[in-house]
């Protein structure tokens, strides 16, 4: 009888340390999983905007005619900002609100004085330097937000993965 009673004990210790085995290492595996899917998150992410960082190289300012006039150049630098955010509105997602903003609102004032250039309406000088000033600013800020969220996603991509080679 004890024999038996102690052959019981044992298919009971037996199951209950396979189970915690089979919990701890599910828990691993799901954890790993996890990690994984982050990984993968923030690779696309890096990916999209290491693509965008060629969008904008890809942007050309065309001064091979023979004469190019000031305003000329200015009109093509405002064309040139315009395409660049229009390049970067598929990842708006991943920047400030204000950011956003500020492009939108820099795009669309463009649109008005590219507007009013065509239809022959005179153009304030100061305006248009003053407008040529927030696209610079509004062309740093851009580069900026995509350099820092880079920068943010690469640490924690190399996070993630020191993480996991410090466990193994």
């Amino acid at each position: 009888m004890e024999i038996a009673f102690i052959g019981l004990l044992g298919v009971f210790v037996g199951t209950i340390i396979s189970s915690i085995a089979a919990i701890v290492v599910a828990k691993w595996q799901l954890n790993m999983s996890f990690k994984n899917a982050k990984i993968d998150l923030l690779q696309k992410k890096i990916g999209k905007l290491e693509g965008l960082l060629l969008d904008f190289n890809s942007v050309k300012i065309d001064v091979q005619e023979n004469e190019v006039l000031p305003q000329q150049m200015i009109g093509r630098a405002m064309m040139s900002f315009s395409e660049k955010v229009s390049y970067a509105r598929q990842c708006f997602h991943y920047f400030s609100p204000e950011l956003v903003s500020q492009l939108e609102g820099v795009t669309a004032e463009i649109g008005a004085v590219y507007f009013d250039g065509k239809t022959g309406i005179k153009l304030d000088g100061e305006y248009v330097k003053a407008l040529f000033t927030r696209i610079q600013e509004a062309e740093a800020g851009l580069r900026n937000e995509v350099s820092n969220n880079l920068n943010r996603w690469q640490r924690q991509v190399e996070s993630l993965l020191i993480h996991d080679s410090d466990k193994c």
